[in-house]
């Protein structure tokens, strides 16, 4: 990264462009206690990330932020969920090492889905769309935004609306959870799950929604000048996803 930043700037009169297509995960762990609040003009978390990927995006955004005086325009691009098109259901090539889809899948192997849940969906093409229209516009130039979905979906209805498993609140989910260690078959399900919901920490997903929140809206207000506007989940799509999704470890 810092090579290509210096390589952006290597001519001095006119210095290239450059974005960095980040991650909205560079927020970080909740506070143990009180609210916070993360928005485009947030820096990422000071405390770098267990996770090898979310640490790469959280180093990267500060080279990128540093580089800022020596560039006209050091875009930075903080992605939330991305899932299939709007256009037609094809997904990634490499789907099993997206995070979502693992998880998604190993709920469908177990069998029940926590309720409260909230997920956001980009779709590929309006993330793509969405990245083009501000890293075009000078005006928005050495800016961060957050692209993603304006509006949350719940989980269990987007998993139950093809695979209808059992809906219940996050006490008796863990319970349910737990029976899958008795289980050789359901144990990778287990772990995936323990991973996705990053349960590592102790904390249930509503828990962490109660001391953090991301928020997009200033994005959202450009994006809509600027022509896009997120569109509800692709059911053809949505479809083609549980499927893979049902069959992941069966195969």
């Amino acid at each position: 990264m810092q090579n290509l930043l210096e390589l952006a700037a290597y001519n001095l009169d006119a210095p290239a462009d450059f974005h960095l297509v980040s991650t909205t995960s560079v927020v970080g762990k909740p506070p143990e206690s009180g609210f916070k609040l993360f928005t485009e003009y947030d820096l990422p978390n000071p405390d770098l990330s267990d996770n090898y990927y979310i640490r790469t995006k959280q180093e990267a955004e500060r080279l990128v932020l540093a580089a800022r005086d020596k560039l006209n325009n050091a875009g930075i691009y903080r992605v939330g969920n991305v899932v299939f098109a709007t256009d037609d259901s094809n997904l990634q090539i490499n789907l099993k090492d997206n995070a979502f889809f693992r998880l998604v899948a190993a709920l469908i192997e177990l069998g029940a889905v926590p309720k409260k849940v909230e997920a956001l969906f980009c779709h590929v093409d309006l993330v793509a769309k969405a990245v083009l229209l501000l890293a075009e516009t000078r005006a928005l130039s050495n800016e961060t935004h957050h692209i993603e979905h304006s509006q949350e979906t719940s989980l269990a209805e987007f998993i139950s609306s093809a695979f209808p498993l059992v809906t219940c609140d996050f006490g008796l989910f863990i319970e349910h959870l737990l029976k899958a260690l008795d289980k050789p078959e359901q144990q990778q399900a287990f772990y995936e799950v323990l991973d996705g919901f990053n349960l590592y920490g102790g904390q249930a997903p509503q828990v962490k929604a109660q001391h953090i929140e991301l928020t997009s809206d200033r994005t959202n207000q450009l994006l809509k000048r600027l022509g896009l506007e997120w569109t509800d989940v692709s059911s053809e799509g949505q479809l083609r996803f549980l499927r893979e999704a049902n069959l992941h470890f069966k195969n």
